[in-house]
């Protein structure tokens, strides 16, 4: 500070750069929140989204893979091992869903 600024020049200069930081942490606030809403659908959405590829990366790390591995094995035996597993799950499903399979 200036030597010949009053005493009470920098408690003020605090004081206000505190106000000016509150002031603008609301308005800040203000102008994000309206976007909530109109995000409110889509964010189900992205959370479904998000929860869902959380599982297959935990699936791809207990499994052992990474994008090395699935590179160097080739996009025709991963289709080949998509398609089959599909076709397990579904029949699986069915069986579940038919009475024929108990869970629990």
């Amino acid at each position: 500070m200036n030597p010949s600024a009053p005493w009470f020049a920098t408690p003020l200069l605090f004081l206000g750069t505190l106000l000016a930081l509150e002031v603008a942490t609301t308005v800040k606030l203000a102008r994000a929140l309206w976007i909530v809403p109109a995000l409110h659908a889509s964010g189900h959405l992205v959370a479904a989204a998000a929860r869902r590829m959380l599982v297959l990366t935990l699936f791809l790390i207990g499994a052992g893979l990474s994008r090395e591995a699935l590179r160097s094995v080739g996009l025709r035996p991963f289709l080949q091992g998509l398609v089959l597993w599909l076709i397990v799950g579904s029949l699986g499903l069915g069986a579940v869903e038919l009475g024929w399979l108990a869970v629990g």
